[in-house]
């Protein structure tokens, strides 16, 4: 009845469709198995017909409206756009762009951008309905006061009442400070969530055997001299001081170039141990390692990370071919 992409097609859609259902019953996990739902969605767009992509978005919509029915009947609407629209997005994207064949960077940020776009349009949404305000800063404020109110519990009757105050102005300083990066902070998310798909994606496929030479490995990414001298740039203008909204704006994006050299270095990091032998899985563990390591030594590896990232972008010790570059 089914010839071999039929076949293939229901098998892939049946995983897709239990995915979904187990980021309803598992929500601590939900998110995360979301996005695996929109990347095997990306893998539909590359592998079948456009009638077969519509089909398999139509049954997340409707499996979302089932689980919005049942959990929150007066807000099955918000649940089905909340949830689909960004994995809808997310793999069209990701798999619109293999299709084109766009390169490795071009791919992730394309995604990137469909995954930012959408989750900030239902934010904004969702401001709206709920009155207004900026629903992640509140968080972050109400985040902060719960925890000066533990500390204040704690310590109430070790610290002196100015020293509690001077503990509440920290708090606040730093609240203030994330509340003014939510942008970057974001982006450097919807960047990861992007790279993620798209890894994701790629290995799926390369196990069907598709050819994805043109999406470059983890340890063949890198940075541009230009990325470097624009960081260089930046947090000249933001030293300088010029205004308030500069000062944001320019600490914003220190905050996503900065993330961005933690990456390339991690990725030099992979190519080096892969330069010397080392077989894929005992990197992964030492890049887990090394990641991990900030939490032991006061973000002093995270620091190290982040200038051999840089250092690579401006000497280019892997000497790789422009083509491979960043700017492309």
């Amino acid at each position: 009845m089914f010839g071999r992409d039929g076949k293939s097609y229901i098998l892939l859609t049946a995983v897709l469709a239990a995915v979904l259902i187990l980021s309803f019953l598992l929500p601590l996990v939900g998110g995360l198995l979301q996005l695996l739902a929109g990347a095997l969605l990306g893998v539909t767009v590359v592998k079948y017909h456009y009638r077969y992509v519509i089909a398999t978005s139509c049954l997340m919509l409707a499996l979302l409206a089932l689980y919005g029915w049942a959990a929150a009947p007066d807000a099955v609407l918000m649940v089905v756009l909340a949830n689909g629209v960004p994995m809808i997005l997310f793999g069209l994207s990701i798999g619109i762009g293999i299709n084109l064949k766009l390169s490795l960077y071009k791919l992730v940020l394309v995604s990137a951008m469909a995954y930012l776009v959408s989750d900030m349009a239902l934010l904004w949404a969702m401001q709206l309905q709920s009155g207004g305000g900026n629903l992640l800063g509140d968080m972050i404020l109400s985040t902060t006061d719960q925890a000066y109110q533990m500390m204040e519990q704690m310590y109430g009757g070790v610290l002196s009442a100015e020293e509690l105050a001077q503990v509440k102005d920290l708090i606040g300083d730093m609240a203030s400070l994330l509340v003014s990066l939510v942008p970057s902070m974001l982006i450097v998310v919807s960047l990861l969530v992007a790279y993620a798909g798209v890894a994701f994606v790629k290995w799926f496929l390369g196990k069907s055997g598709w050819d994805m030479w043109y999406l470059l490995s983890f340890w063949d990414i890198r940075g541009d001299r230009v990325l470097a001298i624009a960081f260089l740039v930046v947090f000249l203008l933001n030293m300088a001081g010029i205004s308030a909204i500069v000062n944001d704006l320019t600490l914003n994006v220190i905050c996503v170039i900065v993330a961005l050299f933690y990456v390339f270095g991690l990725a030099f990091l992979d190519w080096w141990m892969r330069e010397r032998g080392m077989r894929k899985t005992p990197r992964v563990l030492a890049l887990v390692a090394v990641y991990l390591s900030a939490f032991l030594f006061a973000l002093l590896p995270v620091l190290a990370v982040i200038g051999i990232g840089i250092a690579d972008s401006i000497f280019d010790f892997r000497k790789r071919s422009r083509g491979n570059r960043l700017i492309q």
